[in-house]
Formats: C-alpha cells, sequence, structure tokens
C-alpha cells in the first residue's frame, strides 16, 4: 500500500467515524416516546343499561389542524389526517380501566390525535370523540384522557 493509498483509507475511515455514529441521520432521527394515562369512568359507554368497551385510536400527527378538521366519524371509518406521520395505533380501554401508556411514534410526531369510537344512537348529539394533545414524555406532568359516559377529555 503506498502512501497515497494510505491517506485515502484513512480519509474514508474518518468520514465513517462522523457518518456511521448517526445511524443515518438524514430520515433516520430517533423515535419519540409519547406518555399517558387513559382513565375510564366505571359507566363508560353506556347503552341498553350495561357498560361498554370503546375503542380508541391515537394518530401520530406532525401537526394537529388536517386532525382538527376531519369529523370524528371519518377518522374512525379510517381516514388518514393531513400531517399524519404514521399509521393509528388502536386499543381498547374497559370500564373503570386507569391504563397508563407508553408508545413510541415516528421522530416528526409532535402531537397524537385521540379518537373514541362511542357508541351514538341516531339524532343523539355527537359530543366530544377525539381531541389532540402534545406528544411528550416525562415532562412537565403525565397527560391524562379521560373516558367519561359519553365523551373524551383532556386533563393536565
Amino acid at each position: 500500500m503506498t502512501a497515497r493509498d494510505r491517506v485515502g483509507v484513512a480519509a474514508v475511515a474518518l468520514a465513517a467515524a462522523f457518518v456511521l455514529p448517526c445511524g443515518g441521520c438524514a430520515g433516520g432521527s430517533k423515535p419519540r416516546d409519547v406518555c399517558f394515562e387513559m382513565r375510564a369512568s366505571p359507566n363508560l359507554n353506556t347503552y341498553s343499561s350495561q357498560a361498554h368497551v370503546v375503542v380508541v385510536d391515537l394518530h401520530p400527527l406532525e401537526t394537529p389542524g388536517g386532525f382538527e378538521q376531519l369529523s370524528s366519524s371519518d377518522l374512525i371509518n379510517g381516514a388518514k389526517p393531513p400531517g399524519a406521520t404514521g399509521a393509528p395505533i388502536q386499543m381498547t380501554i374497559a370500564p373503570g380501566e386507569q391504563r397508563p401508556i407508553k408508545e413510541t411514534f415516528p421522530a416528526d410526531t409532535q402531537w397524537i390525535g385521540f379518537v373514541a369510537d362511542y357508541y351514538r344512537a341516531p339524532g343523539a348529539p355527537e359530543g366530544t370523540r377525539k381531541l389532540v394533545a402534545e406528544a411528550r414524555c416525562g415532562r412537565l406532568g403525565t397527560t391524562v384522557v379521560v373516558l367519561s359516559p359519553t365523551d373524551l377529555l383532556l386533563q393536565k
């Protein structure tokens, strides 16, 4: 190996030392952990005089505007909101359940959109079946999502 070859190998090694630890920095940022707690009423989603489970979709969002413009029904039926950073995560919450949650979302997730598939009788008021919360974990306290008997609420 000539001196010129050694310089070339050293240059490649030096470049690799800066690029490889990044793990492909461009577009390869570290995923974001999001923590919150779900608290369901014992009378959750009551109809026919009985409490029932509620399916909740968590939409990772870079911006909340597109999510907020869609109706709860559109989101429940699978509409993808503008500003989504990935596919929604679905979970089932039982009456009276209190569940701490930690989920990992794409790095560009800044907000989480929650949509609860409450039963609504024909002609009943829409109520609050969706909300948006900042995507965070371990700072400024825990975000609490409350599932009342008929509505989704945010408690900070």
